[in-house]
């Protein structure tokens, strides 16, 4: 079916309309499609399998009347010709045919053997009863089953089926065996096949009706068919005709199409008319009611009328359909007319659309210039800044360090040399003095430090952090022999990440874990990995030192910020300041958990 999609500007109600008068236009644009098949599956089969029901029993009766020698099982009327023994057996094997080829799709694979097999014996006797005819040899298959009397009413050998039975039978034959072949058009031989049968058996039943003997025995002196045979082809005609309902001549006649219902619809009426006109114009003349003239000038006047008739209604039928669809297009024009005034409408407002995106992307482009020119010049600016931090750190390294350096120098030499003459209380002073100095070294030293974090470049690289914390445990272990501290390290702790830098911050971690263990009778500090809820990796070393109070976890990563004094605990107070500020280099977080006695325990995670 046919949709359209509108923006803005139209009501339900107009849609709606709309989308009723292409329905009604597909509708009818569906009389043009004469393979449109009405698709009800179970129908598929019950022709079929009516039809070879029925030639089953028609033969195994015929059969019964030979067996028993019962003479209205083998024809409709004494005065009939029979139908003989080998014809009843072909019907009965045509009619398991059509059940187990057509009708009943659920069979096993050997049954649709029997199935070909029983059409090649139907097409097997057609084929050498006609050749009896043609060529005059007896098969000895006429008697095959059955004696049949010499002088029986129209037989002209004793159990031979009639020539156009036999013509019949080949057909049937090749129809069933060919029903699932196609040509190179697609188009199906066993339909056409069995259109010629139908053909030769119209003739037999005409001839018949008519008292036309021509019809049914096709030549003089040879067997005719029999009465009872030809409604018995009348039903393989049906029945094959309709084994493939979605193909050729099936597929017209039952097709949803305005074609297909009027001859639905007005084929039989006409057939049906045409053979009652044949038959009355005949009985008319042999009662005696009017002579061949006036009966072949009513005959002639009474099929005008009917084929008026039915050429009144088909057309009566046509116009109707005509007019819907003039009314539909008429609709369909004018609801088109309105759905071309909303496209412009729409293609109006989006042409604004486009211009205000225009000068939104222009303005866009203008700010990303602007924006560019401003990086450019902070960066310029921040190079500036780290050259001027460059030259501070050098500096505070070269002009600072000298003075510390003379008043830790000239403290020793008045401790050297005139330690005799200066009191207990002087040389305290002098401690203190050489002490601050050192401090003073030290705090310049973590101040450079944490300046050359923040500068350095970063270089990502594969790093097992637990050969890196090995190296530093083993560092210490070698400063202090004489302390009881275990280490626990896992294996393969890997990371991508900065390989110096990552050395600092797992130097720092170690270094205060053990600093803040010393006075533990045994001191435990370990460094593992973790996997958090959403799958990151945790890094983290914990140790079962002093602790902290969690109160005070804020100031852990400050520059100068201190839980405990120089006297208890020696540092700076710049060491977890530089590994909070290498984490964030490397896009990860830094923590921390503790208690005061305890021991505490620092994490930190990496960028992916």
């Amino acid at each position: 079916m046919i949709r359209a999609v509108g923006e803005g500007g139209g009501s339900s109600q107009f849609h709606s309309c709309l989308f009723t008068s292409i329905d009604m236009i597909n509708g009818l644009e569906q009389t043009d499609k004469a393979n449109t098949v009405i698709r009800q599956p179970c129908r598929f089969f019950v022709i079929p399998a009516a039809s070879g029901i029925t030639l089953v029993m028609v033969g195994g009766i015929v059969l019964a009347g030979w067996l028993f020698g019962i003479p209205v099982l083998k024809s409709i009327h004494p005065d009939l010709v029979t139908m003989k023994a080998n014809t009843a057996l072909c019907f009965l094997l045509a009619g398991v045919a059509l059940c187990f080829l057509i009708a009943f799709p659920f069979v096993s694979r050997s049954c649709r053997f029997i199935g070909y097999g029983a059409a090649f014996i139907v097409f097997l006797i057609g084929i050498l009863s006609l050749l009896e005819y043609l060529t005059g040899f007896d098969f000895r298959i006429d008697q095959l089953l059955f004696q049949e009397e010499t002088g029986a009413v129209g037989t002209s050998h004793p159990g031979r089926m009639a020539l156009n039975t036999a013509v019949n039978f080949i057909l049937i034959g090749l129809a069933l065996l060919l029903l699932n072949t196609k040509t190179h058009r697609g188009l199906l031989p066993a339909q056409f096949l069995i259109l010629i049968e139908g053909l030769i058996t119209l003739f037999a039943i005409i001839g018949y009706a008519y008292n036309v003997p021509s019809f049914y025995g096709i030549l003089p002196g040879f067997t005719r068919m029999a009465l009872n045979t030809a409604f018995a082809f009348t039903a393989a005609f049906v029945g094959i005709l309709w084994a493939r309902p979605d193909r050729e001549v099936t597929a017209f006649l039952s097709s949803k199409s305005l074609g297909g219902r009027i001859v639905r619809l007005q084929l039989p009426v006409v057939i049906l008319v045409i053979f009652l006109l044949g038959w009355l114009h005949l009985w008319g003349e042999r009662m005696g009611f009017y002579d061949s003239s006036f009966g072949a000038a009513l005959h002639a006047t009474t099929f005008i009328i009917i084929a008026y008739i039915v050429i009144y209604f088909s057309s009566a039928r046509l116009n109707r359909a005509d007019a819907v669809r003039r009314q539909a297009e008429d609709e369909l024009k004018k609801y088109r007319d309105q759905l071309e005034e909303l496209v412009k409408e729409r293609t109006a407002q989006l042409e604004s659309e486009i211009t205000e995106r225009k000068r939104a992307e222009e303005e866009i482009i203008k700010l990303n210039e602007e924006l560019e020119q401003r990086i450019i010049m902070r960066t310029a600016q921040l190079e500036s800044a780290n050259k001027e931090l460059e030259a501070f750190s050098y500096s505070v390294s070269h002009d600072l360090r000298a003075p510390l350096r003379s008043i830790d120098g000239f403290s020793a030499a008045l401790m050297e040399d005139y330690a005799d003459s200066l009191d207990e209380r002087a040389k305290n002073y002098i401690t203190r003095i050489r002490s601050g100095t050192v401090r003073m070294a030290e705090l310049i030293d973590d101040l450079l430090k944490l300046s050359r974090v923040s500068r350095a470049e970063m270089q990502y690289v594969g790093v097992d952090l637990s050969v890196i914390v090995r190296s530093v445990a083993e560092e210490l272990r070698k400063m202090e022999p004489d302390r009881d501290v275990e280490f626990i390290i896992t294996d393969s702790a890997r990371a991508d990440c900065d390989p110096h830098l990552m050395k600092i911050v797992l130097e720092n971690l170690i270094e205060n874990a053990f600093k803040f263990t010393n006075g533990k009778p045994h001191a435990r500090i370990e460094f593992s990995m973790s996997m958090s809820s959403d799958m990151e990796r945790v890094y983290f070393v914990r140790d079962n030192g002093v602790g902290f109070d969690m109160r005070y976890v804020d100031k852990l990563f400050g520059v100068f910020q201190r839980l405990h004094t120089v006297t208890e605990f020696p540092g700076t107070g710049i060491g977890l300041a530089t590994v909070k500020r290498i984490i964030h280099r490397h896009g990860g977080r830094v923590w921390a958990e503790g208690e005061v006695g305890k021991g505490a325990t620092f994490y930190f995670t990496l960028e992916s």
